[in-house]
């Protein structure tokens, strides 16, 4: 389910970050957000093959088992398995980033419904009219009038894998509540959420409460998609706390 690809040979003392993209995103498409010298590993999605969420979370761990005390990057649907990481093996990680996620389902029927939606639209819409429509869902403001937002849609457009989309959708399950678990995650947390994204917001905010050394910034003129929209500040961000931490 997992393909791990690393940007760089790995040298002593240096410091390794795993990246989870989210749905649809490649994780190569993160590692602009990080100094040439950190060795990133990016995570990527293949065809899905479990029966519960916390089975793909454990897949997961054995696949990036040899990468002990690295920091942990999660987006979206990456932030969702990197909060499953957490709650089961957070001794495994010196720090975390997650983006735009949450560590619960809120409304699991809906949740369902909205899922087979985008099945739907995969299914009888090209490539680039999805984007188009997915683009325009609340979630990701005003993404599309940004002024980087054709280079990165061509990137996406590039590694578009429709069925792959469609079986992930079909099989992934929806994953249970992590948040008292995540009482026992003592490691710093760096919870990064665009301020025009109410949802993730909304999440962060309640998640906050339960990550004893976690940390909330909100990104200005962003929405889901804020490493997109604000890639400076979010960079800097970032590097901030993981020279502190």
């Amino acid at each position: 389910m997992f393909k791990l690809t690393a940007n760089s040979k790995q040298h002593k003392q240096q410091l390794t970050v795993i990246v989870l993209p989210g749905f649809m995103g490649n994780a190569s498409e993160f590692c602009n957000l990080f100094d040439e010298s950190i060795h990133v590993v990016c995570v990527d999605y293949t065809k899905p093959c479990m029966t519960d969420f916390d089975t793909a979370v454990d897949c997961l761990f054995d696949v990036i088992a040899n990468y002990k005390q690295c920091v942990l990057f999660g987006y979206s649907m990456g932030g969702r398995l990197a909060y499953g990481l957490l709650a089961k093996y957070a001794y495994f990680f010196r720090a975390a980033i997650i983006m735009s996620s949450a560590p619960y389902v809120a409304q699991k029927v809906i949740k369902q419904q909205f899922n087979q939606l985008i099945i739907d639209k995969l299914q009888s819409l090209p490539a680039r009219q999805f984007y188009q429509f997915w683009h325009s869902l609340p979630l990701f403001g005003s993404l599309i009038t940004h002024c980087d937002y054709e280079l990165y849609l061509k990137q996406r457009l590039n590694c578009f894998n429709q069925q792959l989309y469609i079986e992930i959708l079909r099989q992934l399950p929806l994953m249970p509540d992590y948040r008292k678990a995540l009482k026992d995650c003592f490691i710093p947390v760096l919870l990064l959420t665009g301020k025009n994204d109410d949802k993730y917001t909304i999440f962060a905010q309640d998640v906050n409460q339960y990550l004893v050394k976690a940390k909330h910034f909100e990104v200005s003129q962003a929405a889901h998609a804020c490493y997109v929209e604000q890639s400076v500040i979010v960079k800097k961000t970032m590097a901030i706390f993981l020279k502190n931490n």
